[in-house]
């Protein structure tokens, strides 16, 4: 299972996106089922670094100018060094 983690400081941003990863999923034009879910859903780095230390198989959708001290590329970058592929 692709465990999907959504990371938006735009409040409204976050909601838009997590809709269309979840209508996506859930509306699937091919005929094999989607592998994946939307675990984390969250405007808080840190939170997503906790996340991606206690699990793997995972994919990232990011903001870059995040409003904290870890940029949407810096939280890509831990997200690539803790991958365990």
């Amino acid at each position: 299972m692709l465990s999907t983690i959504i990371l938006e400081d735009d409040l409204h941003q976050l909601q838009v996106i997590e809709e269309i990863v979840k209508n996506r999923i859930m509306i699937n034009p091919t005929p094999h089922e989607y592998d994946m879910r939307v675990d984390l859903v969250t405007a808080n780095p840190d939170e997503v670094v906790q996340f991606i230390q206690a699990h793997q198989a995972y994919c990232l959708i990011t903001d870059i100018d995040l409003k904290h001290k870890l940029s949407g590329i810096d939280v890509a970058e831990i997200v690539r060094n803790n991958s365990r592929f």
